[in-house]
């Protein structure tokens, strides 16, 4: 298996936990109340899940395509609704059906096409504009339509979503070599008794690009909380999940001058289509569970 298949693999199994891990949560509180034991077990595994899930996104991005791993966030939506239908016992109507075929479909059409990676040329200047460019444009649009509820919620949501997107892109560059430079612990200043796995694991978070993803993964989800003040569930999961999505693929482009085949630019935009699909036709039931925080 080619690192690249690897990471798409790796991808969509760490956006489905990541999902299911927060349906698990949901479970949780509202079981909590009246079997407070269980109630918090399951919560605490759910938000295991759901964190481990992140550094698994980490690992994918470090053996492939930024890309391509943000491709496969549509993929946990995919997996959260078979979870729901099989082991919550919801209902499913035919959309979500087609939905998540749709989805997985065009996962396994990406990974067929999937080509060896070539090594990221990493542009650091670019990744600084674009990421730049994506927050002012949202933040002038919450200000702009702050007193319409009906625009600011999406646009609210959309930010968080945008926020999740930049994620995968700083990951890449924390286990960089550039990230491994910047490490704020020195190899020097580790013992050389410290095992090797406690040095990578150093030089991989005490760096300024790891700091800057932990922080965007709470930002995140604070944006996200906020928006839900402003509109129903429904009409932000989508805007979230599409930037979600859209930012890290576009992103891996600029950023690091990925490619992808025209095949797999289908199975992006055929990602987005199934996720628009099965989160609309949940219809006001979407209020139950959230979109993937990061």
């Amino acid at each position: 298996m080619t690192s690249s298949l690897l990471s798409i693999v790796i991808a969509f199994a760490a956006y489905s936990i990541m999902n299911i891990g927060q349906a698990v949560q949901k479970i949780g509180l509202t079981i909590m109340p009246k079997k407070k034991v269980p109630g918090a077990v399951l919560w605490v595994l759910g938000l295991f899940s759901a964190t481990a899930a992140t550094f698994l996104i980490m690992w994918a991005v470090s053996l492939g395509s930024v890309a391509l791993v943000g491709a496969m966030a549509g993929t946990g939506l995919a997996s959260l609704t078979l979870f729901s239908r099989f082991v919550m016992k919801e209902k499913s109507g035919l959309k979500e059906i087609i939905g998540v075929a749709l989805i997985f479909t065009a996962a396994v059409v990406i990974g067929i096409a999937a080509r060896k990676s070539a090594d990221s040329e990493i542009r650091l200047i670019r990744h600084y504009i674009f990421g730049g460019v994506v927050c002012v444009l949202y933040m002038l649009g919450w200000l702009i339509f702050a007193k319409k509820p009906r625009i600011a919620g999406p646009l609210i949501g959309g930010f968080g979503g945008a926020l999740g997107g930049l994620i995968p892109l700083f990951q890449k560059i924390a286990s960089s070599s550039i990230g491994v430079e910047h490490s704020f612990v020195k190899a020097a200043a580790v013992p050389a008794e410290t095992a090797a796995l406690i040095r990578r694991l150093l030089s991989l978070f005490a760096n300024p690009f790891a700091v800057i993803w932990i922080a965007l993964s709470l930002l995140s989800v604070f944006v996200l909380q906020f928006s839900y003040k402003k509109a129903e569930a429904i009409r932000i999961i989508p805007v979230f999940t599409v930037n979600f999505i859209i930012i890290p693929v576009v992103g891996g482009v600029l950023s690091f001058g990925e490619a992808l085949a025209a095949v797999q630019w289908i199975g992006v935009a055929v990602i987005i289509g199934a996720v628009c699909l099965i989160t609309f036709s949940f219809g006001k039931g979407a209020d139950r569970q959230g979109p993937a925080n990061p």
